[in-house]
This record gives structure tokens, sequence and C-alpha cells, in this order.
């Protein structure tokens, strides 16, 4: 744990758990619009033509809840981790006091302190800190099995 102060607040930040990585992309998977809300404003069009058009519609949002409903890409991932949201998010996860929080609450609370309250130097600071906490350059591929 690193302590970092900021506008005389003083920050706790801490290493990540794999339930963070977890929650990360669940939270991701939620961010995704849902087939209903694809579908729900479509003008219904009559004749042949219109209905194959909303049957092709139908059939392409299908097939993205299909496959998209259970995983995160590593680009949907590496996008979210590059944008600012998921950077907000990520500071959340290492910042926050209470488990209970609201995701939302957590992130714009986060986006404020450190995008409005924190000055340069702080932000520096902040970002040095996440960077020591970080522990998946701990991590590493696996040798293989075992010649014996």
């Amino acid at each position: 744990m690193i302590t970092v102060s900021i506008s005389g607040k003083e920050i706790v930040v801490r290493p990540k758990h794999l339930l963070d990585y977890v929650e990360k992309l669940d939270f991701i998977k939620s961010r995704r619009v849902q087939p209903y809300d694809l579908l729900r404003d479509w003008p219904q069009e009559k004749g042949q033509k219109g209905a194959t058009q909303t049957e092709a519609l139908i059939r392409i949002a299908m097939e993205t809840v299909y496959t998209r409903s259970s995983s995160v890409s590593p680009e949907e991932e590496l996008f979210f981790d590059t944008s600012e949201e998921g950077f907000c998010y990520d500071l959340w996860r290492c910042i926050r006091q209470d488990p209970n929080e609201p995701f939302r609450k957590g992130i714009n609370d986060t986006k404020h302190l450190f995008f409005v309250v924190a000055t340069e130097e702080e932000k520096s600071r902040l970002r040095l800190a996440l960077e020591a906490v970080d522990e998946s350059h701990n991590l590493k591929n696996s040798d293989g099995p075992n010649d014996e």
C-alpha cells in the first residue's frame, strides 16, 4: 500500500486482487448495448423488403449476443483499459474504501478527484503509486510440462 496526498486528503493506493479483475470484466459486459435496445426503436417497414431487413437485423443482434455474452475479447478489454473511464475505474478499484460503494459514484468521484482536484504533481505521484502496486508484472508464463 502506498499513501498519496491529494489536496490535503490522504489516499491509500492498494494492489488489485483477482476479484477486481473479474469484476472489471463484469463491468465491461454491463456497458454493452442489449439486443432489445438495438431493436426497440428500429422502424418497422412494410412489405417483403422491410421484413427481410428486420430479420437480418435480428440475426445480427442475436449473433452479437451469442458471441459476446459470456466473454470479453482482448480488444474490448484493451479499449476499455486505455480509455478515460477505464483509467478512472482502475484507479477507483485501487483507492476505494467502501467495498459496497456503487461503481458509478466511485468512478465519478475518482474522475473528479483526478481531473479536477489533483495538481499535475499529485497526478504524477498517483500514477507512480498505481504503477508501484501493479502486481501484473509478477506473473509469468508457464514453463510448460516437466520433461520427466
